[in-house]
């Protein structure tokens, strides 16, 4: 269906009374060119009406600061809601959070979130002073760790590479892996929450967060050696450097460890770093006046056995923007 029809049919069905069709309506107009103050009040709408796909990314709008600044209560609320409405998703992060499988009351699982333990990191240890990189030990627990992989379970896209021309991403043969966008729709209450932990673990403001990315290397796929910096070089980057800030921060949570192989290699430092499950590499990809270092050229090298998981968190130097 031409996608202006199939906007205007959803604009139908909305104004017939469709809940579903609203909170999709209102989805479209978010995420694409449309008018996105008329489709925040359509979801605000679907919400009340107790839609828990609404209520649902109203959670995470509250939680991430879309809409008010963030309020955990708030963002739990809405969650518990979407649960009440029959939202699995819902019910099962609400688990998550509370640390209960056995809880029915969805109110009541949402009062006993156990916030403070996300907000509550152990610190790094710095294992490389120039260019800065450290571990931190247990950074992630191994409920939150299996949480994130199940997220991106029959998600996972073949993964891209920057295009320093285009300012856009392509394929390549660099990158074999696959991975999942915790972008502002796929977000959870859950990942909000994480990368506040890592804004606590290391101090860098989660204002300059990018979207959070699952990374999956099945045996045998890897990224070759690459910088996580942007060059400001090329035209393309260099404008996205004046339009988003530079790439300053590579924050990386090892979500398992039952594979062989798969190292994090920097190999103009003869350094390779294997993380155990739940723990964090977080290395500058610049200098500390802010200019690229090319000592931070990395690889994700294959595992040879088994599947390797890790959230990949990129920071710039300045806000982002929705």
């Amino acid at each position: 269906m031409d996608a202006d029809v199939e906007l205007s049919a959803l604009r139908e069905a909305s104004a017939a009374g469709d809940l579903a069709a609203q909170s999709t309506l209102a989805l479209r107009l978010l995420k694409g060119t449309h008018d996105r103050a008329e489709g925040m009040a359509l979801l605000k709408a679907a919400a009340e009406r107790g839609n828990g796909e609404a209520l649902s990314l109203m959670a995470t709008f509250v939680a991430g600061g879309v809409i008010q600044e963030p309020d955990w209560n708030v963002a739990l609320e809405h969650l518990a809601a979407a649960a009440e409405a029959g939202l699995s998703s819902a019910r099962a992060e609400l688990r998550l959070l509370a640390q209960d499988e056995s809880e029915q009351n969805w109110r009541a699982l949402a009062k006993r979130a156990q916030v403070q333990r996300w907000l509550s990191p152990p610190g790094p240890r710095v294992l490389i002073n120039a260019p800065r990189i450290a571990v931190i030990e247990q950074f992630l627990w191994p409920e939150a760790c299996d949480w994130f992989i199940s997220l991106g379970a029959g998600k996972l896209k073949a993964a891209s590479i920057y295009d320093n021309e285009k300012r856009g991403s392509r394929q390549s043969t660099h990158r074999t892996n696959s991975d999942y966008s915790f972008d502002l729709f796929n977000a959870r209450i859950s990942s909000c929450l994480l990368q506040t932990r890592i804004e606590a673990a290391i101090g860098a403001p989660v204002e300059n967060f990018e979207s959070m990315t699952l990374m999956h290397y099945a045996p045998g796929e890897e990224f070759t050696p690459h910088c996580d910096y942007l060059d400001p070089r090329t035209p393309g980057t260099a404008e996205d450097i004046r339009q988003r800030g530079q790439r300053i921060l590579t924050f990386l949570v090892y979500l398992n460890d039952d594979y062989a192989g798969g190292e994090t290699e920097f190999p103009m430092l003869d350094f390779s770093f294997r993380g155990k499950r739940g723990d964090a590499l977080v290395f500058a990809n610049v200098h500390a006046g802010g200019a690229p270092d090319l000592k931070t050229t990395h690889a994700g090298r294959p595992p040879t056995s088994g599947a390797k998981w890790i959230l990949s968190q990129w920071i710039r130097n300045r806000p982002q923007q929705w």
